[in-house]
């Protein structure tokens, strides 16, 4: 599998979801309480060389996965799968967690539910169940599937994940500015 591969899967997923479901949303998404300022003590924005405990998963060019060296991630009391911290030009700015099993879903839902409200639900009677907070700076999306018993959380800071959106667009134009 090429290294960014993952990395593109990860957020291309992410960005058909929202395309998707915005539109329906537009009138209900609002901000939520206890906005993040970052995941599991590192603060959005950080440059990876100031965190020693990270390990390079995937390299995508500007953007990479790390995971936490030795760090057992849980949300709640619910044990992950999987969590990616996603670095773009060195600055931390995303998380993506995979986790299974309906119990460790209702643990992860009930503490993004206690920790930022209610949240929106998505396409209510789907097969995916999923959440989204839209906060003035962070988005998180939950995700889960009681058909695989597979699931998802995505945490994006908004404001580098526009300068990458934005960085994208020029590139693909020809021109390119720096973060």
């Amino acid at each position: 599998m090429k290294e960014s591969y993952k990395i593109r899967v990860y957020v291309g997923t992410l960005l058909v979801v929202l395309l998707l479901i915005l539109p329906s949303l537009h009138s209900r998404v609002h901000a939520f309480h206890n906005e993040p300022d970052g995941f599991q003590g590192i603060k959005w924005g950080t440059n990876i060389k100031e965190l020693a405990d990270m390990v390079l998963d995937e390299d995508g060019g500007d953007s990479k996965l790390y995971r936490r060296q030795g760090n057992a991630v849980t949300i709640g009391t619910a044990v992950l799968e999987s969590c990616s911290y996603i670095f773009y030009r060195d600055m931390f700015y995303g998380v993506f967690i995979e986790f299974t099993s309906s119990s460790n879903a209702r643990a992860i839902k009930e503490t993004l539910l206690r920790s930022h409200g209610e949240g929106v639900l998505l396409q209510p009677g789907k097969l995916i169940e999923a959440y989204q907070w839209s906060g003035s700076l962070v988005n998180i999306l939950y995700e889960f599937s009681e058909a695989s018993g597979k699931g998802t959380v995505t945490y994006f800071y908004k404001p580098i994940d526009q300068v990458k959106e934005e960085n994208e667009k020029e590139e693909a134009r020809g021109t390119n500015s720096d973060l």
